[in-house]
């Protein structure tokens, strides 16, 4: 019994640890393959929580309420805490400049969004279905014109000048184009 306790418990940290190194790589990647690697995950959380449920189980069955018993318990809820708030994602973003503006595209199934900060740089998301197309560049404001200066090439998929009101950012352009319309979700520029 002592055996199959251990076996499962260091099943219960390596597939923990297995879990936050996924996301992670998952994230870092585009196409398919992150597909793939999100079912292997989800595969990889059920086989977790049905052993958390055995030890669990084995814990109250035999009343071993000592650390070593719940560490696993205690290490897979963290573990699962630390995916599902990001605290990685959250210090990155801590450490950019704060976001001035944000808007998202409405009229799209992928939802692109372009942010503004502080430092005048911006980010266009351009929500790619599978794929990280994330174009970046400085902006300037003139009255109500905004003029975007990707780096290191100008984008196709959005213009460069973009109309600013208190409610949308509606890209100029060509009327016989598609022209995206940001609804605007955070706006502190004066």
């Amino acid at each position: 019994m002592k055996k199959q306790n251990k076996i499962r418990n260091i099943l219960i940290y390596i597939l923990a640890s297995l879990l936050v190194g996924l996301k992670y790589f998952a994230l870092s990647i585009a196409g398919w393959t992150s597909v793939i690697l999100i079912m292997i995950g989800l595969a990889i959380l059920f086989f977790l929580s049905v052993l958390i449920v055995m030890q669990i189980v084995d814990i109250v069955k035999n009343k071993q309420f000592k650390f070593k018993f719940m560490f696993p318990v205690i290490f897979t809820i963290l573990t699962l805490l630390f995916l599902y708030y990001g605290p990685v994602e959250t210090l990155i973003e801590k450490a950019k400049s704060p976001v001035n503006l944000r808007g998202y595209c409405e009229h799209t199934v992928t939802a692109p969004s372009l942010q503004f900060r502080e430092d005048k740089t911006f980010e266009y998301n351009a929500g790619a279905f599978l794929e990280k197309e994330i174009y970046t560049g400085t902006y300037e404001i003139y009255n109500d014109t905004v003029c975007l200066s990707f780096e290191p090439e100008n984008s196709e998929i959005l213009n460069n000048k973009l109309i600013l009101n208190q409610e949308f950012l509606i890209e100029l352009g060509d009327t016989l184009q598609h022209r995206h319309k940001f609804k605007l979700t955070i706006n502190n520029i004066k």
